[in-house]
C-alpha cells in the first residue's frame, strides 16, 4: 500500500520482481512466465495503481502480448522488458538521448519526509518552492539517477557473446556532473573507448545560386503586397488600454503625489494628517448636514462615539469649531431639502478620449465612489472632502481630472447634462470651499 502512493503501477511489478525472488523463479523453463509479468509491467508503466487496475478491468482483464517470434529473429524491446532474457547480440541504442524521468507531481512525497506543498504568498499572488520540496525533488532524481544506473547494467548484461552500444556523439566527460546526469553518455568517458567503426558523413556541398527569373521586383507589385500584409494595425492606438480602471487608479496616473498632501511641518503631534483626514472625513459620512450649530454637532460626535461608529482615537482627532465652519459652508446650504447620496459608488462605460490623451474611442469599465451627492431642485452637486496644505489653485488643477470624470459618471447615472452638475472640493484643513466651475 506505501508504495502504491508514490510508484507507478509498473515500478510496483518490478520491485516485487526484484525483492521476493519471483524474478529468478519466473525464468525457469524458458522464461515465459516472466515475458508476461514483465509486458504486464510494461502496460502499468506510466499508471498510477488504481489507474492501472480500471485500464484492466475495462479491457475485460486482458492484455494483448506479442506473439512468439522465432529464436532467430531480431528483438527490438525496452531495457525494462529485456529483464530475464538473454541474447547473443544486444545491441543499445543512442545513450546520449535523455532519460524520460519521472513524472513531476503537484504534491510530492518522500519517505523520510513526507510530502512537500510548495509555499503560497496570498498577499503578494506568488507561489515559489519550499526548502522541503528542493530536498525531495533533489533526493528524488539522486533515486532516479541510481535507478537508470542498475536499469543500463541490466541491458548491458543481456548480452552472451557481443555488447554494441551506440553514441550520437562523443560528449565531454566530467566526473563531477556525473551525479547528475541526465543521459548514459554522461555516466562514463566514451572517449576511453575504442569505437569499432565511425562512420564519416559526407559534407553535403551547397547547391550552386540559381539565376532569379526576375532581375529587378516589381515595385508596384511590392508596394501593392505591402498594402495588404505589411498595413500598420488600424486599433493600434486600443492596444495599451485597460479593461478596467478607477477614478483612483487614473489620478495616479496623472500624478505620483499622495491624496492627502501635507508638508512635514504642519503638524507637531504625532497624529499624520491622514489620520485627521479620515477622521473629518469619517464623521461627514454619518452626520445630518441640517444640524449646523455647535451644540447639535457636539452631540451628533458623542452619540456616534458611543454607538462606535467612530473610534476614541478619531474623537480625538475632530474640533467642533471646525466642523461647524464646515458645515455652514455655503455648499452644504445649497443642498439641503436634495435627495442625498454618500459614500455613491459608480460603474459605468466612459470613451477612452475623454480619460486619456489618446485617440482611441474604445469605452472603458470605470468605477469609483463619489464622497457626497446631492440631487434637488437647485440641481446636482458633487462633493469631495481633501485634507491639504496646499493651495486652492494647487488642489483645483490636481483633482480636476477626478471631478471631471465624477461629472461624466454622474451625467450618465442620473441622465442629466453634464454642464448642469456643479463639483465642490471641501479641504477640510484648511476649512476652505473650492468651487470647480
Amino acid at each position: 500500500r506505501d508504495m502504491c502512493e508514490i510508484l507507478s503501477a509498473g515500478e510496483v511489478i518490478d520491485k516485487i520482481l526484484c525483492e521476493t525472488g519471483y524474478e529468478a523463479a519466473y525464468c525457469s523453463g524458458g522464461g515465459d512466465k516472466l515475458k508476461n509479468v514483465l509486458r504486464l509491467a510494461e502496460e502499468g508503466e506510466n499508471l498510477s495503481v488504481s489507474a492501472f487496475l480500471r485500464k484492466i478491468k475495462a479491457g475485460g482483464y486482458n492484455i494483448a502480448a506479442p506473439a512468439s517470434a522465432q529464436t532467430d529473429s531480431i528483438k527490438i524491446m525496452t531495457m525494462h522488458s529485456a529483464k530475464g532474457l538473454e541474447f547473443p547480440i544486444v545491441i543499445i541504442a543512442d545513450i546520449c538521448k535523455s532519460f524520460e524521468g519521472r513524472d513531476v507531481r503537484e504534491m510530492p512525497f518522500d519517505e523520510e519526509y513526507l510530502f512537500a506543498p510548495k509555499n503560497y504568498d496570498f498577499k503578494n499572488s506568488l507561489v515559489s518552492d519550499t526548502l522541503l520540496r528542493k530536498l525531495c525533488k533533489a533526493r528524488q532524481d539522486k533515486e532516479e539517477l541510481v535507478n537508470e544506473v542498475y536499469l543500463f547494467y541490466v541491458a548491458c548484461t543481456r548480452a552472451e557473446c557481443e555488447l554494441h552500444i551506440m553514441a550520437s556523439e562523443v560528449k565531454p566527460y566530467s566526473e563531477s556532473q556525473a551525479a547528475n546526469a541526465k543521459s548514459y553518455a554522461k555516466l562514463f568517458d566514451i572517449s576511453k573507448r575504442s569505437p569499432k567503426y565511425i562512420i564519416e558523413l559526407t559534407p553535403i556541398k551547397p547547391k550552386s545560386k540559381a539565376q532569379p527569373a526576375i532581375y529587378k521586383p516589381d515595385a508596384a507589385l511590392v508596394e501593392e503586397i505591402k498594402s495588404h500584409y505589411a498595413r500598420p494595425y488600424d486599433f493600434a492606438k486600443s492596444v495599451d488600454l485597460p479593461v478596467k480602471s478607477s477614478a483612483s487608479a487614473i489620478l495616479r496616473a496623472q500624478s505620483e503625489e499622495e491624496e492627502y498632501f501635507v508638508p512635514h511641518n504642519l503638524f507637531v503631534e504625532e497624529n499624520t494628517g491622514a489620520e485627521r483626514g479620515t477622521a473629518y472625513h469619517r464623521f461627514l459620512q454619518l452626520c445630518d448636514f441640517s444640524k449646523t450649530s455647535q451644540k447639535e454637532i457636539a452631540e451628533e460626535l458623542k452619540l456616534f462615539a458611543e454607538r462606535g461608529e467612530i473610534s476614541a482615537e478619531q474623537a480625538e482627532l475632530l474640533e467642533v469649531e471646525k466642523l461647524f465652519s464646515i458645515l455652514n459652508m455655503p455648499v452644504f446650504k445649497n443642498i439641503r431639502g436634495a435627495t442625498l447620496f454618500k459614500e455613491q459608488e459608480f460603474l459605468c462605460h466612459i470613451p477612452a478620449d475623454e480619460i486619456f490623451d489618446t485617440a482611441a474611442k474604445d469605452k472603458l469599465l470605470v468605477q469609483g465612489a463619489i464622497d457626497l451627492l446631492g440631487a434637488g431642485e437647485k440641481g446636482v452637486f458633487i462633493i469631495d472632502y481633501k485634507y491639504s496644505s496646499g493651495s486652492d489653485e494647487y488642489l483645483k488643477n490636481h483633482y480636476a481630472k477626478q471631478l471631471d470624470l465624477y461629472k461624466k459618471a454622474v451625467s450618465q447615472i442620473l441622465k442629466v447634462r453634464e454642464k448642469t452638475i456643479s463639483a465642490t472640493i471641501i479641504n477640510i484643513c484648511l476649512c476652505r470651499q473650492i468651487d470647480m466651475d
